[in-house]
């Protein structure tokens, strides 16, 4: 029988007896009949025990671990990260109705290395974001047809403080001109639902390429992400994940399966599980499962739609809800759209799962879910109400999925919109409301040391320490008076090894820092540990600009005279599947400096990856001054410019003098004087 929610709570002696719902139709909440505090999942979660160690990522396959990133001679269109960074989680505070989560947004765990192809480095990279994430302490459930769809950008975080992105990338296809068109930031929180853009691209096939071991890349600004199942977490909190030396990557491990641990938390306040949970929604000591994903590529298989017979000429209920179409759907649970929204033949480059919309829910067809016997787990916003270890009363908690290749499986984490409200969001002005902290990661927390060895003629301190701390320790008879008994003392460094989540840098053991007291007293003194100093570290996210350098042979513009312009784009590597304008030759042109005017366009215009070479006459009549070069591309909205590096740099620029388009980032075009 399909778990569905009571609607009365039945009191059966003096035990609180709840029936938890996994299916989607149900909105209960379940009450605990215990009155035994219990841990509260939101707050106890979030990962501190590793915060005190460096950030460190692997530039390539060949390097080892740095905590200062990249090194001389390596591509860099992001400005990596030239002081060290502390990792995970550092502190963790809370109002009545809302979490607030402090973390620079790098981990713990290997970061890196990034290529965009076999050999060449992807040249994007991580650096602190000093990210504050505030997510509501109790989530609301949404009516159905008020759910919002989850955009671009941070869709919650994980346990680790590294921000979580979804299965978009800000690229759609435009049927008019049959070319994908790259504008998700230009067209706000709603990008995704649109009904006239209906083929909206999916981040995973087709940024994957660039993705670490982890599944977690970083666009220009730096800000560390991973798009799907986040493998070198789920490793460090022992979510069947291990190691595999020989493949060197991380594999699946159901040797001893058990429910997988929080991972995160969305938006809307609701928790994010790894893959695995119980068969029976309602049983803790029911047969843990991978939880299976509602979703089937439309390639004939399990009932649906084969699109490489069909072509892209329907899409299926669940996406028609999104799109905000109004036809109805027929028996299959498809919906028949106009020539206009067509999508492209399937083809090598058009492959089938390039886009969201290639993929068809299940429970459309009439098909059940919710339970072993039947075909998938979880609804369309990729969860259920269950029971789950920390919420033994149940709860409603999304799962990231993979199939059973164990390979992420579409939608990943959270679905195209969320169960709640997600009023959750990152936000980077000060907090405006009173919050009581709940706890604090090193190196901010106070030194709590232990005396782990006393004897009349030895002791020995020990106590949890961050990287690049100095510490002092005090000695005192009689608390009153106290006496140092060294200058400082360094804080350990961990010792040097690569192995995820094994050893040296990345083991899952908190540094210590030990001091021994050798001297002959009759008693054992008062001690008292003391944090000195900090070295220098990244706490916020430096600011990134992009925009292109001109070299001019020969060095001076002159009017009437022939120029040879060498146009750099700086922080502008192509990568032609995840940048539209990297395989389009622009139109190099001098304008003013308002862009009003055209003053020449050059001729013999060639671009190799991220130079663009063009010969100008400037006119004779032209007016001494400054002028500014522009790259325009064609077949993009105007204005368009083209001073947009990768994948994720989607803005388009009003103007050609430099425009800030997103926080942190910002385009310029290059000025240039005429004599």
């Amino acid at each position: 029988m399909k778990c569905t929610y009571h609607a009365a709570l039945a009191l059966i002696a003096s035990n609180l007896a709840v029936l938890i719902a996994c299916s989607s139709g149900s909105a209960g909440t379940a009450q605990s009949a215990s009155t035994s505090p219990r841990p509260v999942p939101v707050l106890d979660s979030w990962q501190t025990g590793l915060s005190g160690r460096y950030a460190r990522v692997v530039e390539t396959a060949s390097t080892e671990p740095v905590s200062t990133w990249p090194a001389a001679g390596l591509t860099d269109t992001s400005g990596g990260s030239p002081l060290p960074t502390y990792s995970d989680v550092q502190k963790i505070s809370h109002s009545e109705q809302f979490v607030y989560v402090d973390a620079s947004g790098l981990a713990s765990h290997q970061m890196g290395p990034w290529y965009w192809n076999v050999s060449t480095v992807f040249g994007n990279w991580p650096r602190s974001q000093g990210f504050v994430y505030k997510l509501p302490k109790h989530p609301v459930e949404l009516p159905d047809g008020d759910r919002k769809p989850a955009g671009l950008g941070p869709q919650g975080a994980w346990v680790n403080g590294v921000a979580f992105f979804n299965q978009l990338d800000g690229a759609y296809f435009d049927t008019a001109r049959q070319i994908e068109v790259q504008g998700g930031a230009a067209m706000g929180p709603n990008f995704g639902a649109e009904p006239n853009r209906l083929w909206v691209r999916d981040a995973i096939p087709v940024e994957g390429p660039t993705f670490d071991a982890s599944n977690a890349h970083q666009p220009p600004i730096g800000a560390y992400h991973y798009h799907s199942n986040p493998l070198a977490l789920r490793m460090q909190l022992g979510d069947n994940v291990k190691w595999d030396a020989a493949l060197q990557k991380y594999v699946e491990d159901t040797s001893r399966l058990h429910h997988s641990p929080i991972l995160g938390w969305a938006r809307d306040g609701y928790p994010i599980y790894g893959p695995y949970g119980y068969g029976n929604c309602r049983g803790s000591g029911s047969e843990v499962r991978r939880m299976r994903s509602g979703f089937a590529l439309r390639d004939g298989s399990r009932g649906t739609a084969d699109l490489r017979v069909t072509g892209r000429k329907s899409i299926g209920k669940w996406a028609a809800q999104l799109h905000a179409l109004a036809a109805p759907a027929d028996g299959q649970g498809r919906v028949a759209i106009s020539p206009a929204t067509y999508g492209p033949d399937v083809s090598n480059y058009f492959y089938l799962g390039r886009y969201n919309e290639d993929y068809e829910f299940l429970s459309d067809q009439g098909k059940p879910g919710d339970g072993a016997d039947r075909d998938f787990d979880l609804d369309r916003h990729n969860g259920r109400y269950c029971v789950t270890p920390d919420f033994p009363d149940g709860t409603y908690a999304y799962f990231v999925t993979v199939g059973e290749d164990g390979l992420a499986a579409y939608p990943y984490t959270v679905g195209r919109q969320f169960r709640g409200d997600p009023s959750g969001d990152v936000i980077r002005a000060a907090i405006t409301e009173t919050v009581k902290v709940h706890r604090v990661g090193l190196p901010l927390s106070q030194v709590a040391f232990q005396i782990v060895l006393d004897t009349p003629s030895k002791r020995i301190l020990r106590w949890p320490s961050a990287e690049g701390v100095t510490y002092s320790v005090e000695a005192s008879a009689d608390g009153l008076n106290w006496m140092a008994l060294t200058p400082e003392i360094r804080s350990a460094t961990p010792t040097p090894g690569r192995l995820p989540a094994g050893e040296g840098y990345y083991s899952l053991v908190p540094l210590t820092t030990s001091f021994t007291d050798e001297r002959a007293v009759a008693s054992t003194p008062q001690y008292r540990v003391r944090l000195v100093r900090t070295a220098p570290h990244a706490t916020q996210a430096a600011p990134a600009t992009k925009g292109a350098t001109t070299a001019i042979k020969p060095a001076q513009l002159r009017r009437g005279q022939s120029i040879r312009l060498e146009v750099t784009l700086a922080g502008g590597q192509p990568i032609t599947d995840y940048d539209p304008l990297a395989s389009i030759t622009p139109a190099v042109e001098l304008v003013t400096v308002d862009g009003a005017t055209v003053l020449a366009t050059g001729a013999n215009v060639s671009r190799q990856l991220t130079k663009i070479n063009a010969d100008f006459v400037v006119p004779a009549q032209a007016a001494p001054g400054t002028y500014m070069v522009r790259l325009r591309f064609a077949g993009l909205p105007p204005p368009a410019m083209s001073l947009q590096g990768q994948y994720q740099s989607v803005g388009q620029l009003t103007g050609v003098a430099g425009t800030a388009i997103a926080a942190g980032l910002s385009y310029g075009d290059q000025a240039v004087k005429v004599d």
